[in-house]
């Protein structure tokens, strides 16, 4: 197929469609499920369409997500959680649109266009696992890439409109997620490198501009109006004095034990180093998990083949985010010890349009005769095989038992079993029942019985239960032998199941 046939704006346009068509599909083959954290988003969602803003600012201090659900939620009609899938789908829409366009302000032509779509749309785990949580991120993605493409669009042609778009959204995508305030402070850093010497101080300053509006705007309020630090959200947690104390408390404490329990007397001063190579490990397994491993290999060797993406100053630009979201995950794994993939997605992103430049350059020496070896056509197949697998694996729907916990709250409903009945172990499985929100944190079947209360309903049900944690299962049949089993629902390869006790009075 010729693609002289199709402009590039057909293309992304064409993308763009399939984003919209992806996401919508993905969201319908999830029958319903939610992640733990989207019962939270929900809840705060619902207390502001009620108009009841304290009350929702309580549940979740850093609303945008919510009120955007809200607003949704208002003006179509749709219930809270289609409104969110509905918001879903437009916000990875305009994510899709700013990825592509930002690789197209990178240089790329409609090859590498196209090599990027199918590398985002055949992502297992941002398309196939994340997008369908119904979580801030998406929200985070398409504000962060849109700001990426407005600060490049910038250091082209230092229009103060770009320069204000480029904060706008940025803001933004930190309203989604807080780590967005990095990129916000240190991305313009990139401008002193690749500015004109006499523009050097006007274009850093004027991609601050909004910023340094801000920041007086906020220190006026709290010196002026008497704002509380308790009253910002999560703001809160980067205004700290405390902030150097609270990135390396958790790391101390634990290198104290690794040197006290496993280096010894004669080790103990390589505990700090040891864990810090531990980190950098970590993080690059993630990377290469999160990115996807034909996305890290492609976008290594674009970053080190200098034809690929050449184009100044996008790649100065590329590579500081790079460098930003590194820093973002190092001082994340080092204040709380745990590195989701999400937290690795921004990185991703930005490698993935590396990639799409990479395999555009395979496809044109393809088109060219090479390789000419057997090996490297052999090689050269498995990049389109891995895209198609992608696409197939996101696209597939759920295996059975994939909505076992909704089974079970649906076997409760047909035996006509009162919420009021039930001790329910999770907000998620509250949430699938339809009863109030009670918080969401921990598993409420184990925190009852370490806080010594007592489980008084004549049935409980305790839900992700498998054999790497099943502390809930053996402490609550060890702490009430009277409830017994009655039902048990599996998911997916037996891995995780659902048990649902009745309680029975002795005889």
């Amino acid at each position: 197929m010729s693609l002289s046939r199709y402009s590039t704006l057909q293309l992304h346009v064409t993308f763009i469609a399939l984003a919209l068509l992806f996401a919508a599909w993905i969201n319908y083959i999830h029958h319903g499920w939610v992640n733990g954290d989207s019962v939270l988003y929900f809840e705060a969602a619902r207390l502001f369409s009620l108009g009841e803003w304290r009350a929702g600012m309580e549940v979740w201090g850093w609303p945008l997500f919510s009120l955007l659900i809200a607003g949704m939620h208002k003006l179509s009609g749709l219930n809270i959680q289609l409104s969110a899938q509905v918001l879903n789908t437009l916000l990875f829409g305009l994510a899709t649109a700013s990825f592509l366009q930002l690789i197209r302000e990178a240089g790329g032509q409609k090859t590498a266009l196209i090599s990027g779509g199918l590398l985002l749309l055949s992502s297992q785990y941002i398309v196939g696992d994340i997008l369908p949580m119904l979580l801030r991120d998406q929200g985070f993605w398409a504000f962060f890439l849109t700001s990426l493409v407005f600060f490049v669009r910038y250091a082209k042609h230092y229009r103060v409109r770009d320069a204000l778009l480029w904060q706008a959204c940025i803001m933004t995508a930190t309203l989604f997620r807080i780590e967005g305030i990095s990129y916000l402070a240190l991305l313009p850093m990139a401008l002193l490198f690749t500015a004109p010497a006499h523009m050097k101080l006007k274009a850093f300053l004027h991609a601050h501009s909004l910023n340094i509006l801000a920041g007086v705007g906020l220190l006026a309020s709290i010196l002026i109006l008497g704002l509380q630090t308790t009253e910002l959200g999560r703001l809160q947690e980067i205004l700290t004095l405390d902030i150097h104390h609270q990135l390396t408390q958790k790391l101390l404490a634990q290198a104290s034990i690794m040197a006290e329990s496993v280096l010894g007397e004669y080790l103990d001063e390589f505990a700090v180093p040891g864990l810090l190579v531990t980190f950098i490990f970590i993080l690059l397994i993630k990377v290469f998990y999160t990115t996807g491993t034909l996305n890290t290999l492609l976008s290594l060797l674009a970053i080190r083949a200098r034809p690929a993406l050449a184009a100044q100053p996008a790649k100065a630009i590329l590579n500081t985010a790079i460098l930003i979201s590194l820093i973002n995950m190092f001082l994340i794994i080092t204040k709380v010890f745990v590195l989701s993939g999400r937290y690795v997605i921004a990185l991703a992103l930005i490698l993935m349009v590396y990639a799409a430049f990479y395999m555009a350059y395979l496809f044109e020496r393809h088109q060219s005769g090479y390789p000419r070896n057997r090996v490297g056509r052999v090689i050269l197949w498995v990049i389109p095989a891995s895209i198609l697998i992608g696409l197939l694996t996101n696209l597939w729907p759920k295996p059975v038992g994939f909505n076992y916990e909704q089974e079970a709250i649906a076997w409760l409903k047909a035996h006509h079993i009162d919420n009021k009945d039930v001790f329910f172990d999770s907000a998620r499985l509250r949430y699938y029942a339809g009863a109030s929100f009670i918080g969401n944190d921990g598993n409420f079947v184990l925190d009852t019985i370490r806080r010594g209360e007592d489980i008084t309903e004549p049935y409980v049900v305790i839900g992700g239960i498998n054999s790497k944690r099943p502390e809930q299962h053996e402490l609550f049949t060890a702490s009430y032998p009277n409830y017994k089993e009655i039902v048990q629902f599996s998911g997916p390869k037996n891995k995780k199941f659902t048990i649902i006790y009745k309680k029975f009075t002795p005889q």
